[in-house]
């Protein structure tokens, strides 16, 4: 019988199109500085052709968030990353105005990311959308069967990253699916579908976003437009910048609820997602089948610790863990000391969890990250 598989992500899984977290700020500002050359691109040539804009354009949206990004950053200089800020203004109600503040500009910046697929040619940046290695597991475990794209019921996916990366990387075989469909069939948590009751069948493969989801439906009215021809450094991309800022321009408190950090509270932080407590326990039932746990990319940050020892509190069928990371061995040290649960049922013996009563959970470091790690054990 096929074991349960579940793979729990972190930034590193999707380095190779977004920023890791200490690289932001300068990503962020080459974002900024686009927005900067455009606008007065476009201030100068509608001075001699106002017939050319309509009534949307880089220019006009672009005014408005180009002061938003240099707060942003200004604020992040005083802040180890972007999400302790993020905390910092849930946790001062007087400041949760700035809190939709800064996910307004997340969500826009990660919708230009994950869309211009060249990065900034003159700042060399290369990148990869979406972060080639998704296809590369997308394509070793996907169903054989021609047109029919399923992916294997005992795989699941647990990630702390708000990306869309998978979804992009897995479209490539649905081309003709629009996102919405991919995310239904993906089993992808938050969507406004799931916020309106839709069930999750944890017989099929899923996907559970502990952070939510940098996309919403409204995106994807954006998305099509943006990701329809694949944007290049040519007059391409002025049109491309006009649709993200109009995206930018249509944001509000109900579109960014997708967008939830896992440590705010809905009976204290109204903008945020009412059954985020149910999705948690997706997240944990998940954690209880599991048999073959793959880490890739997440170094366990203090502010999800609370999270991710309710994940590991109850996890009875597990039996290997594989971390992926340059930094395995310092993740694996880290796992020894911050699950207490870990230390009182088994100790680390070498490369192995060691269960006290003799049950043995066997783990393995790879610092290869060129592709994700597929486990031997998978039934592939």
């Amino acid at each position: 019988m096929a074991k349960n598989i579940t793979y729990l992500l972190g930034a590193g899984a999707s380095a190779n199109c977004l920023p890791v977290i200490n690289e932001l700020p300068t990503r962020l500002k080459l974002f900024r500085d686009n927005l900067v050359i455009r606008v007065q691109e476009e201030s100068n040539i509608q001075l001699i052709s106002p017939s050319k804009f309509s009534k949307i354009t880089t220019n006009s949206i672009g005014r408005l968030i180009i002061p938003e990004i240099d707060w942003l950053l200004e604020e992040m200089e005083n802040h180890n990353t972007v999400d302790t800020l993020a905390k910092k203004f849930y946790l001062i109600r007087n400041e949760h105005q700035n809190l939709e503040r800064l996910k307004k500009i997340l969500v826009t910046y990660f919708l230009y990311e994950q869309s211009f697929r060249h990065g900034d040619i003159r700042e060399g940046i290369k990148k990869e959308l979406p972060d080639k290695r998704y296809d590369s597991l997308i394509a070793t475990i996907i169903s054989k069967k021609i047109d029919i794209a399923d992916l294997p019921s005992n795989f699941k996916i647990v990630t702390w990253n708000y990306d869309i990366q998978f979804e992009l990387a897995y479209k490539n075989y649905l081309p003709k699916f629009g996102l919405e469909q991919i995310q239904e069939k993906l089993q992808s948590i938050p969507t406004e579908k799931y916020l309106q009751g839709q069930s999750i069948d944890l017989a099929r493969f899923s996907i559970v976003k502990l952070n939510g989801m940098a996309q919403s439906i409204k995106a994807n009215l954006y998305v099509g437009k943006i990701l329809g021809d694949g944007a290049e450094w040519d007059e391409k991309f002025t049109s491309f910048l006009e649709n993200i800022c109009s995206f930018y321009n249509s944001l509000n408190h109900e579109t960014l609820k997708l967008f939830t950090y896992s440590w705010e509270d809905p009976t204290e932080y109204i903008d945020t997602l009412i059954n985020k407590g149910e999705m948690i326990n997706i997240a944990k039932s998940i954690f209880k089948e599991t048999e073959i746990l793959v880490i890739i990319g997440y170094s366990f940050p203090l502010f999800n610790r609370s999270i991710d020892k309710e994940l590991f509190l109850d996890c009875p069928k597990l039996r290997s863990i594989y971390i992926q990371d340059f930094n395995a061995d310092n993740i694996k040290s880290l796992m020894q000391s911050s699950f207490p649960v870990f230390n009182r049922k088994m100790e680390f013996v070498n490369d192995d969890l060691e269960y006290t009563e003799g049950m043995q959970i066997k783990t393995a470091i790879i610092t290869d990250v060129s592709q994700f790690f597929i486990p031997p054990e998978a039934d592939i």
